[in-house]
């Protein structure tokens, strides 16, 4: 009996050591990911100060860095609104449906409060498009695309591949988000779909989001669509009928806007 105690108290201290073992093991490893996620949030943030200086130098009349809070203030101002955190707010100091139903559509850009941004200084037409497709490649960069997907890329990226598949050689589909963004309030565009083929060649087709009654809204000059949807609340119900139905009409329009610019060039 003591030599099978002694077996007992033996087998049940080379457990607690392996446990041990197993949680410093554990730790160590987390202490790992949490080091590699630092080294890829600061590698990103040099390429975004690099990406950033490199459009003041190139755009020194048109574009100034700004801090993001700031920036919402003075959108928010010219529209006769208020800020509320990151977020534009009427006087009552809730979000209009509309902009919530956006962000919870397509999310916001990755941006702290206290980060600096480039914002429009002249906020002309000519400046405007001057500027537009460098600001979207910035934009669009992988500092400020948060990693989840959009709904509307969890609902749509398989079935907009796949159409356009059929008829074409492509590499990707992708969705991009530019709410939040200077994109979003002074060039009316709320995202867009990439498309690379097996060449490496991205086309770009950007949508304006209206949600609700919009009749009245001018669409913005810079998308190739609009994107009607209805939403409920400030939520945009992807499961409803009407609702699919117009996001596979939306679908239908990338896919022909596509293949119109393929047989162009």
């Amino acid at each position: 009996m003591i030599r099978e105690g002694i077996k007992n108290l033996s087998e049940a201290e080379r457990k607690i050591k392996d446990g041990i073992r197993s949680r410093e093991i554990a730790q160590q490893r987390a202490k790992l990911e949490e080091l590699e996620k630092k080294r890829k949030r600061d590698e990103l943030n040099r390429e975004r100060m690099a990406r950033t200086l490199a459009l003041l130098e190139k755009y020194p009349e048109e574009l100034f860095l700004v801090r993001y809070t700031d920036y919402l203030r003075i959108e928010a101002k010219s529209m006769g609104l208020d800020i509320k955190g990151l977020n534009i707010v009427g006087k009552d100091g809730e979000e209009t449906p509309g902009h919530r139903a956006e962000r919870d559509f397509l999310n916001d850009v990755q941006i702290g409060p206290h980060q600096r941004i480039l914002a429009l200084r002249d906020k002309s037409e000519k400046t405007k498009r001057k500027v537009f497709a460098d600001l979207v490649e910035y934009y669009g960069g992988e500092e400020f695309q948060k990693d989840e997907a959009c709904k509307l890329e969890e609902f749509t990226s398989l079935y907009l591949y796949r159409m356009l598949s059929k008829r074409n050689s492509i590499e990707d589909v992708s969705f991009k988000t530019a709410v939040g963004t200077p994109l979003d309030f002074n060039f009316g565009i709320d995202g867009w779909v990439e498309i690379e083929d097996e060449d490496g060649h991205i086309e770009k087709i950007f949508f304006d989001l209206k949600t609700g009654d919009s009749r009245k809204d001018r669409p913005s000059p810079f998308a190739d669509l609009v994107f009607k949807v209805d939403e409920s609340d400030g939520k945009i119900d992807v499961e409803n009928e009407t609702n699919v139905f117009k996001i596979k009409k939306f679908l239908d329009q990338v896919v022909k806007i596509y293949e119109n610019r393929k047989k162009d060039n």
